[in-house]
């Protein structure tokens, strides 16, 4: 099943209202979409698949996160991320970007 583009405004717009300050875009895949963070420069983030938002298995969300899937057949397991809840998606989002800054 494809993600719709209502779905991928509404995730982007949540992402939006971290206001964490971090700047997200959007691209279609294959039907669904691939999440992007502007940092020094664009990084895939998370991927929205069956009207759903994954984030891979990145080391320390194992103690924000417990339900993983895969985005598609024949995949890697990722997590499902609850993007409605603002406060466990600044979380995520501080820990996954705090070290991915880390490394650029």
């Amino acid at each position: 099943m494809a993600t719709s583009e209502d779905f991928k405004n509404f995730v982007l717009e949540c992402l939006k209202n971290t206001n964490l300050g971090f700047i997200f875009s959007a691209r279609k895949m294959f039907g669904n979409y691939c999440i992007y963070v502007h940092l020094n420069e664009k990084k895939p983030l998370f991927l929205l698949c069956d009207e759903r938002l994954f984030i891979k298995c990145y080391e320390g969300l194992e103690t924000l996160l417990d339900e993983k899937d895969k985005s598609f057949e024949k995949a890697k397991d990722w997590y499902v991320v609850d993007f409605e809840n603002l406060s466990l998606l600044e979380e995520i989002l501080e820990k996954v970007l705090r070290r991915e800054n880390a490394k650029i």
